[in-house]
C-alpha cells in the first residue's frame, strides 16, 4: 500500500500541479507538502479535509498505514510522557518546598528521575534551588543566618 506522502505525490503529479501551487491552495508553505511527501511529517485533520476537497477525493483515500499511524502515536506519546514527568517533578518539589522534612527526602528521587528522563535543563535547575532553599531554611532553623529561606514554614 502506498505511503500517504506517496498519495499526496501522486495526485499532485495526476494533477501536474507543483507543491508551491498546492501549498498556496492550503495556505501553506510548500516545504510543508515536500516534508509530507518524503513522510517527514503529516497532515493534521483539517488539512486532510483540505486535500480530500482539493483533489476531490474521499478521505478513506488518505487513511494512514498502520506503521504510520503507530509513528504519529509514539512520538505523541513520548511528549505526553515528558510533560507528565516534568510536571510531576514541578508540583512534587513544590511540595518539598512547602513542606521541608518532606522535601529531605524526595530530592533525591527527583534529581535521579529527572536525569533519568533527560528532562530539560529548566527543571533541574528549579531542582537545585530547591535544594538550595532547603540547606538554607536548616541552616536557618538551627541558628546559623546565612540567608533567608525563599519559603519557610517554621
Amino acid at each position: 500500500m502506498n505511503k500517504l506522502g506517496e498519495k499526496i505525490q501522486n495526485l499532485r503529479k495526476k494533477r501536474k500541479i507543483t507543491q508551491e501551487t498546492l501549498g498556496r491552495a492550503m495556505n501553506i508553505d510548500r516545504s510543508v507538502i515536500s516534508r509530507w511527501e518524503n513522510d517527514m511529517s503529516y497532515p493534521n485533520e483539517d488539512q486532510i479535509r483540505m486535500l480530500c476537497d482539493y483533489f476531490s477525493v474521499d478521505e478513506s483515500y488518505f487513511v494512514l498505514d498502520d506503521d504510520q499511524q503507530e509513528k504519529i502515536y509514539e512520538k505523541i506519546n513520548e511528549k505526553e510522557k515528558r510533560m507528565v514527568s516534568m510536571l510531576t517533578i514541578v508540583i512534587i518539589g513544590i511540595v518539598s518546598l512547602l513542606v521541608s522534612p518532606f522535601g529531605a527526602i524526595t530530592y533525591p528521587f527527583l534529581f535521579y528521575f529527572s536525569i533519568k528522563q533527560k528532562l530539560p535543563f529548566i527543571i533541574n535547575l528549579f531542582l537545585v534551588l530547591l535544594v538550595a532553599n532547603f540547606v538554607i531554611e536548616m541552616l536557618y532553623i538551627n541558628g546559623i543566618y546565612v540567608i533567608p529561606p525563599i519559603v519557610s514554614i517554621f
